[in-house]
């Protein structure tokens, strides 16, 4: 449809199926004692209802995640390597000030000209995926980590609290997607023993103290 973005003809379609299921759930007598609830009067209710469902079960993740790839002729940062993930990194951006657009307009900055990328990058309001997920980022600084995981970058500026809310839902979102659980987290630490992601990581870093790695960890396997 001329005019209509691919993503909102998405939404569309998704649209439709679910008032076709709503017709066809209506006709069915064994559904006759469900009429009672509200979602069932009519398909508006309805489609909220399942988009309620599906949101506690962790499969339409609460957070806006957008897809804003970096050109493939930026290969210093997009190799075009194809990755195929068994774990999934966590980093922290070590700038107090940036946001995800921020870190994705610095990603193709000509003023950018270290071998250094990321995946995801998650804030205050949103998630922006950079680089395919089944492409290899240079965000491990090693070959094992960057051949072996995918990354989202926590960034460490606006509402420490919401940011890192934010962040483990998107955390909780992909685990879902790739059938994982927390054991397949990995810290940049872990790869090569940089301080990061720093905010969890160092004491220093911390708005408040509760939040450790192993609290993130913790939070995350709660909502799975």
């Amino acid at each position: 449809m001329k005019g209509i973005t691919k993503e909102k003809q998405e939404k569309i379609t998704k649209k439709a199926e679910l008032l076709d299921m709503w017709e066809s759930l209506n006709k069915l007598e064994e559904f006759s004692g469900v009429k009672n609830n509200l979602w069932f009067y009519h398909p508006e209710y309805f489609i909220e209802h399942l988009n309620r469902i599906n949101i506690a079960a962790g499969k339409i993740c609460t957070v806006p995640i957008r897809e804003d790839f970096i050109p493939k002729t930026l290969t210093s940062k997009r190799p075009g390597t194809k990755l195929t993930p068994s774990f999934l990194t966590i980093h922290s951006t070590a700038n107090s000030k940036s946001t995800a657009q921020n870190e994705r307009d610095w990603l193709v900055n000509p003023g950018n000209d270290r071998k250094a990328s990321w995946h995801i990058a998650v804030d205050e309001k949103e998630a922006i995926v950079a680089i395919p997920l089944d492409e290899v980022a240079y965000h491990a600084g090693c070959a094992e980590g960057n051949a072996q995981s995918f990354s989202i970058e926590i960034c460490e500026s606006g509402n420490r609290t919401k940011v890192l809310q934010n962040a483990i839902e998107v955390t909780v979102y992909y685990l879902r997607e790739y059938n994982w659980g927390t054991t397949k987290l990995r810290t940049h630490n872990l790869w090569t023993g940089k301080d990061c992601p720093q905010i969890l990581l160092n004491s220093e870093q911390r708005k408040n103290q509760t939040e450790t790695w192993e609290w993130f960890v913790a939070e995350v396997g709660k909502k799975l």
